[in-house]
């Protein structure tokens, strides 16, 4: 049985970091369902100089910021090829200026998916197909206090809202060769506070090699990474600079191991930015995963 490892993008814009779910690994595609838990953490920096009294910067200057995130995934197939697929995540993520040195963690808006994963054989090629949609519920850290009267949604781990999510993923193998295409959307909804975050597009594109030694298998893969947040409303007003558009490159390696554990890592850096009220700016990221498979 060969297992096809999806490669996935994880990138988290300023406006966008309480949208865990948009970016939810589908984990393993296989020809066959497969049911598992995996964990994960997440770290992407921002570094550089902001425009004076943008956003949260006051007088501008020197600013980073470090989002982190730490997930759990679970993925069961409940019938045939329809499966659910479930996220619950911590974020942390630390701000650091001239005016500005503090720490916001919490409980992320928890992220349900319904989905149908199935496989074509045409001639030599082996094509895997994902379809999912399905919710975050807005329950997760949402009234955030900043120091300095420093308060902005954006930080919030949880968004207060309940958000539509929906995806789809293609992978054509041939031989020992992949490659993966995947899209997903996030249609952000009102909240109590009436305020919507913009929605969020994503798509990825990748191409990996497969090598079989033994017990081991082995992925490198290379891709790229686009990401564009929409502009966010506040009392059915467009908020000010609060779109982001953000195209990375992506070089990782899963590791798969007597086909039970996958350990997995991606190192992410900026190739073209269009982020409103940076002079300069600076985003890398990186990725690690482990992942238990049941049931082979």
């Amino acid at each position: 049985m060969k297992f096809l490892i999806t490669i996935f993008l994880f990138i988290i814009s300023l406006q966008s970091f309480a949208c865990d779910g948009c970016n939810i690994s589908t984990g393993l595609v296989n020809s066959d369902p497969v049911d598992y838990l995996s964990i994960k953490h997440r770290n992407i920096y921002y570094s550089g100089e902001q425009i004076p009294f943008f956003r949260h910067t006051g007088e501008g200057g020197a600013l980073a910021e470090t989002y982190r995130s730490y997930d759990l995934i679970g993925k069961y197939f409940f019938y045939r090829n329809f499966y659910l697929q479930g996220l619950l995540s911590i974020s942390d993520i630390n701000i650091e200026s001239h005016e500005l040195d503090t720490n916001i963690s919490g409980l992320s808006d928890p992220v349900l998916l319904l989905g149908y994963q199935n496989i074509a054989v045409f001639e030599k090629w082996q094509l895997t197909y994902n379809f999912f949609g399905g919710l975050d519920f807005g329950i997760g850290e949402y009234d955030v206090s900043m120091p300095n009267d420093f308060d902005f949604i954006e930080f919030a781990p949880g968004s207060k809202s309940s958000d539509a999510l929906i995806g789809v993923e293609f992978m054509a193998k041939f031989k020992k060769v992949g490659f993966l295409t995947k899209s997903n959307l996030k249609v952000g909804l009102l909240n109590n506070d009436k305020y919507r975050f913009g929605q969020v597009i994503n798509s990825s594109l990748a191409t990996a090699y497969y090598h079989e030694r033994e017990k081991l298998m082995y992925v490198p893969y290379i891709g790229i990474t686009y990401e564009n947040d929409l502009v966010d409303q506040s009392n059915n007003k467009q908020v000010l600079n609060s779109s982001s558009e953000l195209l990375y490159g992506d070089l990782g390696v899963n590791l798969f191991f007597n086909k039970k554990i996958l350990l997995g890592g991606k190192y992410q850096f900026r190739i073209y930015k269009d982020v409103p009220g940076w002079k300069s700016l600076d985003v890398s990221g990186f990725e690690m995963e482990l992942t238990y498979v049941f049931g082979m």
